[in-house]
């Protein structure tokens, strides 16, 4: 299962990042009782849908929208916060996303079948500022990912 794998890609990145798993709404109330001052958040939020492609042999390759946030606190003020000031935030939390799709490349389960996948091959990471009811920093990403987990029709 695909969740399995980005969570345990997630627990063996180069920095320590808690695993969230949830929905926008869900995730809002989550990190209001778990968010600390110094603690990263890799918030996966499950995808709206997915993509089937039957293969010569009725296998399924698939391919979804990953959405996640790579978010923290800061200790500043969330509505009067200074792009100096939280911009170095930002930019390692894209550096934490980057290394998770690094890791995430490598998992058996991300398609490389030249028919149907080329495995990841583009990532949008966009800024966040005061994200959340408690204005969390870092980015969001986005990537179409080709998964194969021998699922056949049958």
């Amino acid at each position: 299962m695909i969740v399995d794998t980005i969570k345990s890609v997630v627990s063996n990145l180069d920095q320590n990042v808690q695993f969230v798993y949830a929905n926008l709404y869900e995730s809002n109330f989550d990190l209001d009782h778990l968010a600390s001052e110094t603690g990263w958040y890799f918030v996966y939020i499950p995808p709206f849908e997915n993509t089937d492609t039957i293969g010569t042999q009725r296998e399924y390759h698939t391919s979804f929208t990953l959405q996640a946030f790579i978010v923290r606190k800061v200790d500043a003020p969330t509505t009067d916060y200074r792009s100096e000031e939280v911009q170095p935030i930002v930019d390692q939390a894209r550096e934490i996303g980057r290394n998770f799709i690094h890791k995430l490349g490598y998992e058996s389960v991300i398609d490389y079948n030249p028919d149907y996948a080329d495995g990841i091959k583009e990532v949008r990471y966009t800024a966040e500022y005061a994200w959340q009811d408690i204005h969390l920093f870092g980015i969001s990403l986005q990537a179409t990912v080709p998964i194969y987990e021998g699922k056949t029709g049958c």
